[in-house]
């Protein structure tokens, strides 16, 4: 039976939704950059662009000579998009169109060491393709069958992928169930339930005294929250192959060129990042990736809360890469703006039997352990269900995408007193 609150978020959602009675939640479209033209710089490379759209209709590409005209170069179809050799400095304009009305999706200047150029909907042609015309539905149940293969279970369970080899979770893509004595006897370090694995913060960080292994700061805010989804609370499944595939190339090419910094100290006091600092890939360094993950991990969120409400964008960031010794306490996540989540695991690095779960806690204190490989993710309801990595990093990097939404309309919720 659905819950109430439930039935009055759905009723308000909807009402959000109607045509005509909701704020748009599209990405704005750019404007045209004043000046914006070609400027050839002495002796400019020659890059290659591979131009890439998901929408479900043709657009028109431009290029921009030395003064700024455009001239047409062709139609850039959904697939299987466009490859072009240009020189760094040269400009393009990206077109769509609304109700015979032509719109600016998308400028590009081709610079040295350019790859993707991904094409996303924006104001008025996102609104169109959300809303269901010209025949095409919502942006995530369009695509339900494609994430139905992704996933490792149905969509309301938790999966029945064995945690194997014996002695090598370095190898484990499975999730695995701890009753509720067993998960509390570990995170206290009680042998012999922990064996090897050591739980909690090796020394005080802020308010937390050492040995903690979760916050409890915002426990009120879980009963009142909506279910986002069915089953567990979380979902786990391979990654999209767009995402995947662009990831890993920009995650390798960071690698290959040691230009990994570490990352500034998260003030949060959930990571002993004082001891054990991460490091950073910026996805903001790229936005060409980060953009396109945002959009993918929409329609995936939308599918798996069954398409009955629309999410709005709130942060995506990263790749955070913990290193050894690295500690994420229990925590719930922000009401207001982390209600359907993921985690994208990137890459890894690991001790022998070294791998290194994501907790997720149930209403009775029995924990869920979700062991992911490289290019798998886990979707989660953050601020409704306690998560985190309380068992010690061992190993010498983990790294990790993080993206949230919250349906569209959601304020969130008030402590009661």
């Amino acid at each position: 039976m659905m819950s109430s609150s439930r039935r009055m978020f759905i009723a308000l959602s909807a009402a959000m939704a109607a045509p005509g009675s909701a704020a748009s939640i599209a990405r704005p479209c750019p404007l045209p950059t004043p000046g914006l033209r070609t400027e050839w710089a002495p002796n400019a490379g020659l890059v290659e662009l591979y131009f890439l759209s998901d929408m479900p209709f043709n657009l028109e590409m431009k290029v921009l000579d030395g003064l700024g005209n455009e001239d047409s170069i062709g139609i850039l179809q959904r697939s299987p998009g466009v490859n072009r050799s240009a020189y760094a400095g040269q400009a393009f304009r990206i077109y769509g169109s609304v109700a015979k009305q032509r719109v600016l999706m998308h400028e590009h200047v081709a610079r040295d060491g350019d790859m993707l150029v991904q094409i996303w909907p924006c104001g008025p042609v996102e609104d169109r393709i959300r809303a269901g015309h010209d025949g095409y539905p919502m942006l995530g149940m369009r695509r339900a069958e494609e994430f139905t293969a992704l996933a490792h279970s149905s969509i309301h369970g938790i999966g029945t992928r064995p945690c194997e080899p014996p002695g090598r979770s370095d190898l484990w893509s499975c999730v695995r169930y701890l009753p509720p004595a067993t998960c509390e006897a570990r995170h206290r370090n009680e042998q012999p339930a922990a064996g090897h694995d050591s739980f909690g913060l090796p020394a005080a960080r802020g308010p937390f005294p050492k040995g903690t292994y979760e916050a409890t700061n915002f426990d009120w805010q879980m009963k009142l929250l909506p279910r986002m989804s069915q089953g567990p609370g979380f979902l786990k499944m391979n990654m999209t192959d767009l995402i995947r595939r662009n990831v890993d190339w920009y995650y390798n090419k960071r690698l290959q060129e040691g230009d990994i910094p570490t990352e500034a100290i998260v003030r949060t006091f959930l990571h002993n990042d004082d001891v054990s600092p991460s490091d950073h890939v910026n996805l903001e360094d790229l936005e060409a990736v980060r953009d396109m993950i945002v959009t993918e991990m929409r329609d995936v969120l939308e599918w798996w809360v069954g398409g009955w409400t629309r999410l709005k964008h709130h942060a995506t960031y990263g790749i955070r890469v913990y290193k050894r010794g690295a500690v994420l306490i229990n925590h719930v996540d922000m009401h207001t703006t982390h209600l359907a989540s993921a985690v994208l695991q990137v890459g890894q690095r690991t001790d022998e039997n070294g791998g290194w779960p994501l907790e997720i806690l149930t209403d009775d204190r029995g924990c869920y352990e979700v062991y992911l490989q490289p290019g798998e993710m886990v979707l989660y309801e953050g601020a409704r269900f306690k998560h985190g990595r309380p068992m010690s990093f061992r190993g010498d990097a983990f790294a990790n995408i993080f993206t949230h939404f919250s349906p569209s309309g959601w304020e969130g919720v008030r402590q009661e007193l």
